[in-house]
């Protein structure tokens, strides 16, 4: 079953609002492969809190 991601999106928010969530278009469950640069940052960013 595929869920839409901005669904997903709302409902991970809803569970817990501390939660960051972002939605990549044009991707999949690959994003590290597909998206490297944006992974670092975005693990670079959270690690400096």
């Amino acid at each position: 079953m595929i869920h839409p991601a901005r669904d997903v999106e709302q409902r991970v928010k809803a569970l817990n609002p501390l939660f960051d969530v972002e939605v990549v278009p044009r991707t999949t469950h690959a994003l590290p492969l597909q998206r490297p640069e944006l992974v670092t940052a975005r693990i670079l960013t959270a690690a400096a809190g």
